[in-house]
């Protein structure tokens, strides 16, 4: 999203490229130097605000459902299933959507298509 890369100055692309151990690099460790969101959750790394540029949103464990969307802190419906582990328990006192089998026809999840640098919004 502009107004997020507009706060850092960097894209996604740029991040990657400018940060030792790029994906797994904490956040944290350069926010004296580039801004980032103030609600940018403790210990976020790059794969945090770049997960199409780290390739974390190819596989999935149900269609709607990358594998890092699993114990991001928040209940992804298309996640809340035996298949995903009940998205690895953000979705606990959330009834699961039953399935007989993952959905694996190779549907994106929403908002995929770009990367976006962290919305908690969305």
């Amino acid at each position: 999203r502009p107004e997020e890369e507009q706060l850092s100055g960097y894209s996604c692309v740029e991040l990657y490229a400018l940060l030792p151990s790029q994906c797994d690099y904490v956040l944290a460790n350069v926010a004296e130097q580039i801004t980032f969101p103030d609600n940018l959750p403790e210990g976020a790394t790059l794969a945090t605000v770049c997960p199409v540029t780290c390739g974390l949103c190819v596989e999935e464990c149900n269609a709607g459902c990358p594998r890092w969307f699993l114990g991001n802190g928040g209940c992804d419906r298309e996640c809340n299933n035996q298949f995903c582990n009940y998205d690895d328990g953000d979705c606990e006192g959330i009834p699961p959507v039953e399935i007989d089998e993952p959905n694996l026809g190779g549907a994106q999840a929403p908002g995929i298509g770009g990367d976006v640098l962290f919305d908690p919004d969305e």
